[in-house]
Formats: structure tokens, sequence, C-alpha cells
């Protein structure tokens, strides 16, 4: 280009050059040239080619009528743009082609990347804990890293926030590189991300992310490609400490506007969770399926029981049935033998057979879409729109059907509920808050009578860790 600079008898020039994606026009020399020509500081702009303006037509064209508004003269390396019918017509083909040529790249590059992971093979994401075998295209462990990591997740598990032992480490000067260059430890997203990162335990997730137009960050789990890779911490710690990071996500103060007795761990018949909502000046508890936020997700095993419930009436009545329940060892034990004959299990039972049934259902619908795209009954978008709403619906109906199954799970001693309960202090709303913590695990609650008053019958059912 300053060859060509040269010919046109150029004296004073100014080079722009970026080295970000050419699909969008947040390109920092860009911005500058754009804000340059504005000035009126540009005469004549030199290019190589239309394609290296935008790889988008609309952006090329919209640059270009920006570029010939504020200078005299647009130029291109390779071939030559005439602001006339027939150049124009020239020029918006050449951008499509450019278009066109960009996406098939893109596809060709994707596919070699799918190919490659199916045979096992992995490319280079400077996973920490792990380096890189280039012989094997594989991971090995890398074991001053992966020392590192086995301590942050033993840290975590023993009470240790990742803010903490962020600091910590900080404290200590350990080292944490990434692609060869020194970061050190900045930031408690950094302990987060690695105490998520489930490769950890074994195995790597290739082909995981949506492209960045997509609307959800993730692939379904069902187009993940799976590859094994030598594990650092086994699946036990993992959930442990995943486990802890939600139990403290719920706990947080940022996320409970108003505490109740029953934050977090209150539970609908039907599997999904209770929350607070306040209409009226009062607090009430209400099912999630009456939240308008999931209307996707309610409309498809819709709760019958949902009702109002006054916060402070159901606090009241669980803690007055704790209280009962956990007055001596014997009438703990017998409140859980009891769950185990009790009509509620039948209940849950009955509803996680029309979860299941409900599954089944979604799973024909899914297999009818794709039926319908194979059989060009209908095109690629309305399939694919048609497919992540059914796939939304499948995943909320599996989270009720484990969390209906946990419920059902009985696995406590009556001997430690029983001595945590009587040395507790319980006097506070934020103590019997963290008594409830450390021996309940979840409340499920059902309003059982018919009054459109405050007057209600609540039917409680105590799940202990």
């Amino acid at each position: 280009m300053q060859k060509k600079a040269s010919e046109l008898g150029a004296i004073n020039f100014r080079e722009y050059i970026d080295e970000t994606s050419g699909t969008t026009l947040k390109r920092p020399a860009l911005t500058k040239l754009r804000n340059d020509i504005k000035k009126g500081d540009i005469d004549i702009i030199i290019c190589y080619d239309q394609d290296r303006l935008s790889r988008k037509l609309g952006q090329q064209l919209f640059i270009t009528e920006e570029f010939e508004k504020f200078c005299k003269k647009l130029i291109f390396v390779c071939g030559d743009y005439k602001n006339s019918v027939d150049g124009r017509l020239s020029y918006l083909i050449k951008g499509a082609i450019a278009e066109y040529e960009r996406e098939r790249i893109l596809e060709r590059c994707i596919r070699g990347k799918k190919e490659k992971f199916l045979k096992g093979e992995i490319t280079n994401s400077h996973l920490f804990g792990y380096k890189y075998n280039h012989k094997k295209r594989t991971y090995d462990i890398n074991e001053d890293e992966a020392n590192i990591v086995r301590r942050i997740y033993d840290l975590y598990i023993n009470g240790m926030s990742s803010r903490q032992i962020l600091m910590l480490f900080q404290a200590e000067n350990i080292p944490k590189f990434f692609r060869g260059k020194s970061v050190g430890w900045n930031d408690p997203s950094v302990i987060l991300r690695i105490l998520k990162n489930d490769s950890y335990t074994g195995v790597f997730h290739a082909f995981k992310h949506n492209t960045p137009k997509e609307k959800n960050r993730y692939k379904d789990k069902s187009e993940w490609i799976n590859i094994p890779i030598p594990a650092i911490i086994d699946k036990e710690k993992f959930e442990l400490a995943n486990k802890k990071i939600k139990e403290n996500t719920d706990n947080s103060s940022r996320n409970t506007k108003r505490i109740h007795l029953l934050s977090r761990i209150a539970y609908c018949t039907c599997g999904r969770s209770i929350y607070s909502r306040t209409a009226n000046k009062k607090d009430y508890y209400i099912c999630a399926s009456k939240n308008y936020k999931k209307k996707d997700e309610s409309e498809y095993n819709k709760c019958i029981n949902s009702r109002f419930m006054l916060s402070d009436k159901v606090d009241k009545i669980f803690w007055q049935a704790l209280c009962k329940i956990c007055i001596s060892k014997k009438s703990i034990e017998d409140y859980i033998n009891q769950q185990k004959s009790d009509i509620k299990i039948d209940k849950i039972i009955l509803q996680i057979k029309n979860i299941e049934d409900n599954i089944i259902k979604k799973k024909k619908e899914q297999s009818k879409i794709i039926e319908w795209f194979s059989s060009e009954l209908i095109d690629d978008n309305v399939a694919k729109e048609k497919l992540e709403k059914v796939n939304k619906i499948l995943i909320s109906l599996k989270k009720q059907k484990e969390e209906l199954e946990k419920s059902i799970n009985i696995k406590n001693k009556p001997e430690k509920i029983f001595n945590i309960f009587k040395n507790e202090k319980k006097i506070t709303l934020e103590e019997k808050r963290s008594l409830i913590k450390k021996i309940v695990d979840k409340v499920y609650i059902e309003r059982i009578d018919n009054n459109k008053n405050s007057k209600m019958n609540i039917s409680i059912y105590i799940i202990f860790k």
C-alpha cells in the first residue's frame, strides 16, 4: 500500500492497522480512521482490498458510504472501485463473495476441529494444572500446578472462601502462569472457575460453547464431545466443593432481600423451589411455577397446589413443628421412620412418575422435530428454535425429578440432629437460621385448606441433613 501511495505522489501518509476480526466495526485502528476522516485530516484512503474494510457486506457498504462522504477518494490495491452503477454492482458482488468465503472458512475450521475432537485430540486451551502434549495432542498433568488445584479444593471444602484463598496465595507469592506469562492470582473468580471446572475430574468437554450469535452460551450437553484426560481430583471432592459453592451463594446476604426462616430451603410438593414475594406490604411464600419469568417452563407440568402462604405464619408453624420433633432423640427417630411409610412419600413418587411421563412425551416431540427437519417440512431456524424450547423444558423436568428423588432418600442420624438442636442458640432469627442450615436439608410445604382468607392449614414435610 505504501507503493500505491508513492505512485499517487503522496508525501504525508498514515497507516491504520488492525489485528482483530473483520466481522465487527469495533476495531481500534478503524475507529481512529473514521474519526480522522470526519475531522477533515485525510484526502485519500488506500485499502488493500474491500474485504479488509469488513467481512460483512452490510458493514462494507456502511463504511464505504461514510468514506465517500468525508474524503475525496477511496482506492483499492487489489481491484478498482468506481462510483457508478456498474462499479457499485461489482462492489456488491465482491462483498457478497467475501462474506460467503468467510462463512465457508469458518464452517471448514469447525468441521476440522470436530473431527479432531472425535478422534480424542485436544486443542491447547492452556488449562491450569496441565501441560499440553503436542505429540499426542492431549493433556498431561503438571504436578506443580496440580498440587495448587488440589490445595484450592481442600481449602475451600474446609471452610475458606475464594477471596481468603486468593489472599493466602498472594501472601505466599504462589506463581500462576498463562501462555508462558506470569499473571498471578488477581481475582476470586479465578479460584471459583477452577472449583467449577469439572475437567479436573478427568473429562475434557470439547465443542460445548455456542457461537457469540447464539442466545445460550453453552450447547446442549448431548452435543458435547467428552475426551478423557488424567484426573487431578476425584468426582466426590468436586461435587462437595460445588455443593458448598451453591450453599454459600444461596446464603449470601446480597441474594436475600428479606430474611425468612425457610429462605432457600423451602420446596413445593411439585418439586420446584418456593420463594418469597411481597404483595400489599406482606411477604408470601409461593411456588416458582408462578414466577412470570419462567413462563416457558411452567407451561408444562403446571403446579396445581400453588397458592400464596403468609411467610410469617408458615415460619411460625414450621418452627413449632421442628421444636416438637427435636424435643428428644426418640421423637426425631419416630419422625424419620414415619417418613418411610408416610402417605406424602406416595405423593412424591406419583409426582416423579408424572414427570417421567412428561419427559418421555418431550423426547418424542424432539424426535418428531428432527424427523420434520429431515423431511424438509421445516427449515433449519424453525427446527433449532423448537428444539431449544423442548430442551429447556426437559432440563427443568429432569431437575424437578432429581429434587424429588433426593427428598425420599432418608440418611439421617437422630442423635446428631438432637445434639445440634439442643446445644445451638435459637433466640434471634439469625440464630434460628444458623441452626436450621445445620440440620435441615429441605422443607416441603403444601397449603391444604380451601379458605380464601388468611386462615391457613399448612402441611410441612421436613427432610433432615
